[in-house]
This record gives structure tokens, sequence and C-alpha cells, in this order.
């Protein structure tokens, strides 16, 4: 997520953190804990149950946010969670994206699918792969499109396609894949982009 985005939802993160630090309950108990509305979200949007899908992905959105903060609070920050934490992000990336296709059935949906992975999916090797080769910038990355502004747009399109399918005017299911092509294009461009520092960074190490 963006640092602006993360700023925007500190105080939130704050106040949903309190209780889980009290009750002492670790911050690896809360990453594994969001697989289960991270792939309720994913069986809803594939089942067109656009209202449940965007309120699960909420939920697993927020708890994405309180596991890192219950470690920072006390005083739990490893390398293992930030890697558990990776792990389950991409699981659940890939899951949301499947059960997207599926809610389009069709070739074209399918192949707006394959660019959103490709753009996620990218986008997030690539800052892992920089780290491996040396090559992460100093001054931190253009975080312009994170996969907190991916589950946004996901979520809007969720939204608007479940407004609009209380009317019966989107049988096509267009929002949803403005969304998802959105997602793609926007991945692949930050990609694109991380990729061009890296090379900057490293050609002036």
């Amino acid at each position: 997520m963006s640092g602006g985005l993360r700023r925007a939802f500190q105080p939130v993160t704050d106040a949903l953190t309190k209780p889980f630090v009290l009750l002492r309950v670790s911050p690896t108990a809360v990453t594994v804990a969001t697989l289960i509305p991270g792939l309720a979200a994913a069986w809803a949007v594939s089942e067109q149950r656009w209202f449940l899908a965007a309120g699960l992905g909420v939920v697993g959105g927020l708890m994405d946010l309180i596991d890192g903060g219950i470690a920072k609070a006390t005083n739990q920050v490893t390398p293992f969670g930030g890697f558990l934490d990776s792990v389950v992000d991409r699981v659940l990336d890939l899951t949301f994206l499947f059960g997207v296709g599926l809610a389009f059935s069709d070739r074209n949906g399918w192949l707006l699918v394959g660019l959103a992975v490709l753009g996620s999916y990218g986008t997030s090797y690539a800052r892992a792969r920089a780290h491996e080769a040396g090559g992460a910038p100093q001054a931190g990355w253009n975080q312009w499109f994170e996969r907190g502004e991916r589950l946004l747009v996901l979520g809007a399109g969720c939204l608007v396609e479940g407004i609009l399918a209380t009317r019966g005017t989107d049988p096509s299911l267009v929002a949803m894949h403005a969304a998802v092509g959105t997602v793609g294009v926007l991945g692949m461009w930050t990609m694109l982009v991380r990729i061009r520092l890296v090379r900057r960074t490293l050609a002036s190490a």
C-alpha cells in the first residue's frame, strides 16, 4: 500500500489493533486467519455475490493491516512474519482474481484476469528480486499502485457491479471488466517503473 493510503488508514488500524494487543493475539495468527475472509471473498465473487465479496474483502484488508500493527506494537516484527504475510497476500490475490475469472466465464474476461495477474505479481516480484540483487533504491519505491490500490479498485468494481446487478443493467459485467483491466494496466505500468528504477540504481552502484 502506498504511503499516503497507509497514513490515511493509520487511525483505523491503531484502533482495531489495540484489542488484539490487549488479548495478546500473535500477529502470525492474524496473518493466517486472513485466509478465511480472503478465500470466502474469492468464492463470493465467483458466484457474482458482489456486495458479499466487497464486504469480505474489507474484512480481509483490515486484518492485513492489523497483523503488522500488532507486530509493531508488541515488538514482534520478524523476517518470517514479513515473509509469511507476503506469501498469504500472493495466495489471496491470485485466488480472488481466479474467482473473478470464473464470474466472467468468457475468453476476454480471462485475458483481463491474466493481465491483472501479470501486473500484480510482476510488481511484487520486481520488488522482491531487487532486494536480492541489491538494486532496491535507498530512497524508497515509487509506490503509486501497490496492493492496497489494487484492492480498492477491485472492491469498487464489486460495489458498482452489485448496484448495477440489483437494477439488471449490466449483464455483461462491464464494470468489473473495467476494474480488472485497470488493475492489469496500472500494475504493468508500476512494474515497468520499478524495472527502470532498479536499472538506474544498479548502474549508479
